[in-house]
């Protein structure tokens, strides 16, 4: 009978496992991807959600199973038995998320390496965040907008800095931000693989206008991007 309800909990675990890890990765929770890094990010993503939902299942799971198994019954009036603990046990439990952990730095290491890896002539815009809009210089072109424009499949090296306070440059369909610093320029590579509109926003508290420092970024095909700069000039 004990190995039958060992048996059982087993296989109910390795389902409440199973359902616990494909809802947390399945589950569509991000933005369109519209860059290379956006599907290397969203990989890490659901790694570390899928690896939590499991994580979650199995710790909850067995602190349920201990609370109905070894609840103090109707009218039981005795003690528990006193333990000293278990030091293989305390091992082990330490030991397995410690190599989680480390497992999942390494695979974090790789991604940010990646997305961060220098391609090879990028195109360069200079972005300037200024309460409350932000400013789009193409230095090769001598062209600057309040709105950015991108050719599709070109890799991009912004290059991020502020005229006041502290902002931050956000795209979330790109995964990825860069804060607008006063006096220092931050770089920011990315390579959009999606023509649209996308949002541009702000992630950084900068005043009493932050919510309305908004604009957009139009990813659109080269021909498209040529003709528009040539408008612009």
């Amino acid at each position: 009978m004990r190995e039958r309800s060992i048996f059982a909990i087993v296989i109910v675990s390795m389902l409440l496992l199973v359902v616990g890890y494909l809802a947390a990765t399945q589950l569509n929770l991000m933005p369109t991807q519209a860059s290379t890094r956006a599907v290397l990010v969203d990989e890490l993503f659901h790694v570390l959600v899928g690896t939590a939902a499991v994580v979650f299942v199995l710790v909850e799971g067995i602190l349920v199973y201990a609370a109905l198994r070894f609840r103090q019954r109707a009218g039981d009036e005795t003690d528990a038995v006193p333990i000293h603990g278990n030091t293989t046990l305390e091992l082990v439990w330490t030991a397995i998320p410690a190599m989680i952990v480390i497992a999942i730095g390494f695979y974090a290491y790789q991604v940010l390496t990646e997305i961060e890896k220098p391609a090879p002539e990028p195109m360069v815009v200079e972005v300037i965040g200024r309460q409350f809009i932000w400013q789009f210089r193409y230095p090769g072109e001598g062209v600057t907008a309040q709105e950015l424009h991108l050719p599709v499949n070109q890799p991009i090296r912004f290059e991020i800095t502020s005229g006041d306070v502290i902002h931050s440059f956000w795209v979330p369909q790109f995964r990825g931000k860069r804060d607008a610093t006063p006096g220092r320029v931050s770089e920011f590579l990315v390579t959009p693989t999606e023509i649209g509109t996308f949002p541009v926003r702000c992630a950084e508290l900068c005043g009493p206008g932050h919510a309305n420092m908004t604009t957009q970024v139009i990813v659109e095909s080269p021909a498209d991007f040529q003709a528009w700069l040539a408008g612009q000039q």
